[in-house]
């Protein structure tokens, strides 16, 4: 009887968790692949690189202040890929810089970087 209850119920489970997995596959959700990230590193003395990963053709805007709140770089990108990219900040000096990322027009990264 025990065993009965336990294959009903096993028959059960593995029906619903069937039916769960075919209706994540028409309400298609964004895979890892496809969730736009962003960073923002310093990999050297007076190098910063920020990195940007599935823009999906947004407007992504990458931005550094100074100190004083002053913008001193700014680029826009409108890629489908993948991007790296390296700000040599060597003329610059050293001090606190704010770096933000802006997608669509929202503040998706602010980071501080001190540069010696």
């Amino acid at each position: 009887m025990k065993t009965a209850i336990l294959t009903a119920a096993l028959m059960i489970l593995m029906t619903a968790a069937n039916a769960r997995t075919l209706f994540d596959t028409i309400n298609s959700v964004p895979s890892a692949e496809q969730i736009f990230k962003v960073c923002i590193v310093q990999p050297g003395a007076n190098i910063i690189n920020f990195r940007v990963a599935n823009p999906a053709a947004e407007k992504v805007v990458l931005k550094i202040y100074n100190d004083e709140m002053v913008k001193i770089f700014q680029r826009t990108i409108k890629k489908n890929k993948e991007l790296s990219i390296k700000c040599d900040m060597s003329n610059c000096g050293s001090g606190t810089y704010t770096c933000v990322v802006e997608r669509n027009k929202k503040e998706e990264l602010r980071k501080l970087i001190t540069l010696n």
